[in-house]
C-alpha cells in the first residue's frame, strides 16, 4: 500500500487549484490569455495565488475573484497608486469575505463609474 504525505496531498491540491484557475482566467479573460504564452499565464495565475494568500484570502472563490481583479485592474493592483481605494481595504480587519465584497464594489465603481440613477 501507498502512503501519500501530507505535503505531497498539499503539493498535489495545489496543482489541482491552479489548473481549475488557469481554465477560469482563459474562460472569461481571453483577450488577456491571448498576450501571455502558456508559462506565463500559469505564472500570472501562481504569484495572484500567493498574493491573495498574503492578504487571507483563501477560499477558492475568492481566489478567483483576486485573479479577476488582476485581470480588470492589472497584476500588480494591490499596490497600484491608481488603485487608492484597494490599500484600506486591505488593511482592514474585516474577515476575508467581506474584504472582497468591498473590493469588488470598489473595483467596479473604479472602472464604471458610480450609480448614475
Amino acid at each position: 500500500m501507498l502512503t501519500i504525505r501530507r505535503a505531497q496531498m498539499a503539493a498535489l491540491e495545489r496543482t489541482s487549484l491552479e489548473t481549475w484557475l488557469v481554465s477560469h482566467v482563459r474562460t472569461h479573460f481571453p483577450q488577456l490569455c491571448e498576450t501571455l504564452s502558456g508559462p506565463e499565464l500559469a505564472d500570472f495565475v501562481a504569484e495572484g495565488i500567493d498574493r491573495a494568500r498574503a492578504y487571507g484570502f483563501t477560499e477558492t472563490k475568492h481566489l478567483a475573484q483576486w485573479l479577476n481583479l488582476m485581470a480588470l485592474l492589472g497584476p500588480q493592483f494591490d499596490q497600484d497608486p491608481g488603485c487608492p481605494f484597494v490599500a484600506p481595504i486591505l488593511a482592514g480587519t474585516e474577515p476575508g469575505s467581506i474584504k472582497m465584497l468591498d473590493l469588488l464594489d470598489a473595483a467596479e465603481e473604479h472602472v464604471w463609474g458610480g450609480d448614475e440613477s
